[in-house]
């Protein structure tokens, strides 16, 4: 496998056996994408699997397989990923197995000149920004209206069905709230010696750099709101943390949604759990300053 590592905002796997030709590929995307290349399907298939991609070059003929499969795997696994198909030869069979099946963004004829090439990836990325914005805005407003019509049944009495359930006291309101570090009474409703809870601090892998940061906590942030259930809080630090509490959740339960919400993440994430309250738990106010202290 290659790859060019740096900071350019998209992934891209490029897939050809011809190793003359991935080369190339690669001088032409250098600088302007993350690239990752492979020369079989069997590998491009076990890297899709692994690993999340904006968009996915792949030759539509391989040594141990077809470009199609390889496609749309990355249907499967990214629906948003941008799929274009390469061919040396295009032939009518495989122009309809890379729409009908593969559903491919483009199709590019070889050779192809780099003009060509960095114009296709950027009207395919432009619509897979497009496709991303309205995904979330649609996500944002279901999420509002869930919300509107949980707190409207609540204020007409009726009763939660769901057996773990939100802690009556705790917050209703959807989406979440930013936490002051100067003011640790915004947990105090969380912290109930009856109710056992767990409590996850997600942060970057990495140090970020300031608009990546803005992008990476923007993201956090949407997938807190639109996929944690509404028995759990959560709640933003200043410093692109995240605070989540999971009630009446086992701790595996709790790690499996952190690394559900860390999938195909940008920058990564990683979590940290404490049980609490319970054998060896800090008290309330000593894991209140340490989750505001770092």
């Amino acid at each position: 496998m290659d790859s060019e590592h740096g900071q350019a905002p998209y992934r891209v796997l490029v897939v050809d056996d011809e190793p003359d030709m991935v080369d190339m590929v690669l001088r032409m995307l250098r600088g302007r994408y993350q690239t990752v290349a492979s020369s079989s399907a069997v590998h491009a298939l076990a890297l899709v699997e692994e690993e999340r991609f904006d968009a996915a070059l792949v030759d539509q003929r391989l040594s141990d397989g077809t470009g199609t499969s390889v496609l749309a795997h990355c249907a499967q696994r990214s629906p948003l990923c941008r799929r274009i198909a390469m061919s040396g030869q295009a032939e009518l069979g495989d122009l309809l197995a890379a729409i009908n099946v593969a559903k491919v963004s483009r199709f590019l004829l070889k050779p192809f000149s780099r003009e060509v090439l960095v114009a296709t990836l950027s009207e395919a990325l432009s619509e897979y920004e497009a496709e991303r914005a309205e995904l979330e805005r649609m996500l944002v407003a279901h999420t509002a209206q869930v919300g509107e019509r949980h707190q409207v049944s609540e204020r007409r009495g009726g009763r939660r069905t769901r057996g773990r359930g939100r802690p009556p006291h705790w917050p209703t309101t959807p989406g979440l709230r930013l936490v002051s570090l100067e003011d640790p009474s915004a947990f105090q409703e969380l912290f109930d010696p009856e109710i056992g809870i767990v409590v996850a601090t997600l942060h970057p892998e990495r140090t970020l750099e300031y608009d990546e940061s803005q992008a990476w906590a923007a993201e956090v942030e949407l997938r807190l709101v639109t996929r944690l259930r509404d028995s759990d809080q959560a709640l933003r630090l200043p410093d692109d943390r995240f605070v989540v509490v999971f009630a009446r959740t086992p701790v595996d339960g709790c790690r499996r949604a952190c690394r559900r919400l860390a999938e195909s993440l940008r920058g990564g994430m990683l979590f940290d759990l404490i049980p609490w309250p319970g054998p060896g738990a800090p008290e309330a106010a000593e894991l209140v300053h340490r989750i505001l202290r770092g």
